[in-house]
């Protein structure tokens, strides 16, 4: 990624300052999978596995970075890998070997604190629900995502959109169901999609991979490989000191990016 300074949105590195009692009660956080709860692109890597990565990685990027609506690029990748299960089941794998760093310690403080803490990906229940369960979420309720059809071979059939999470909007319609229920709503991620979700507040992740657009727009930026400073986003002054983990508290303290001005 080459940027012009005069591109760089002015940060401060601080602890984010949250304005009274109702802005750290959030009720639910949610995270995007690819590039953010995990350090991979789960597509890019079957692909990689199928041998059309090169094909499907350009495509990804496009879409990612905005240039292309989701809708137009992910049944031909999908065509193009076609995962049969056993490819699946080495991809969950896979993501349960490549989880991002603090991502279960974050987990658990967040749940700890009394956040619900959800997932909100474009993938595949077949590849994401091992990776939750490992969080202590419930694949049934607590994560959003598209499911995978095989045959009786187990070769791959096609899949169902569920959420029109194939689409620019899916994660938007995941907000909009989740404010039937909740409150205040987070988002973490690292496309413009996680951005564009309507969440009360979005948290951009680049500690995976740098999305150019979502640097430039995000008020607030996680640049770092860890998601501990998501805890300073939720967690109040007091929540924070009683972090067990010290080194965790340190990290939750010093790697967000607040945009100056903004807040």
């Amino acid at each position: 990624m080459c940027l012009a300074q005069s591109d760089l949105p002015k940060w401060e590195v601080f602890l984010w300052e949250k304005g009274g009692e109702n802005m750290r009660e959030r009720n639910v956080v949610g995270l995007d999978v690819d590039s953010t709860a995990v350090d991979k692109e789960g597509l890019n890597w079957l692909a990689d596995r199928k041998g059309v990565g090169n094909q499907v990685k350009k495509l990804t990027e496009d879409s990612m970075n905005g240039r292309i609506p989701v809708e137009q690029v992910m049944p031909l990748k999908m065509d193009i890998i076609s995962p049969s299960r056993s490819d699946i089941a080495a991809l969950s794998q896979e993501y349960l070997a490549h989880v991002s760093p603090d991502l279960v310690q974050v987990v658990q403080e967040l749940k700890r604190a009394g956040k619900h803490v959800v997932i909100i990906t474009g993938n595949f229940h077949e590849a994401i629900d091992p990776l939750a369960e490992s969080l202590g979420l419930d694949p049934e309720h607590d994560v959003f995502a598209n499911n995978l059809l095989f045959d009786a071979n187990g070769d791959y059939a096609g899949f169902v959109e569920n959420y029109h999470l194939m689409h620019d909007d899916g994660k938007q319609q995941v907000v909009k169901e989740l404010r039937q229920q909740y409150r205040h709503i987070t988002h973490v991620g690292d496309s413009m999609g996680d951005m564009l979700a309507g969440a009360d507040i979005f948290i951009g992740y680049g500690g995976a991979a740098i999305r150019s657009q979502v640097l430039i727009q995000s008020e607030l930026y996680i640049p770092g490989p860890s998601l501990a400073p998501v805890l300073s986003v939720e967690l109040s002054r007091r929540q924070l000191r009683h972090i067990p983990d010290q080194s965790l508290r340190e990290r939750a303290q010093s790697g967000l990016l607040v945009r100056r001005g903004v807040h």
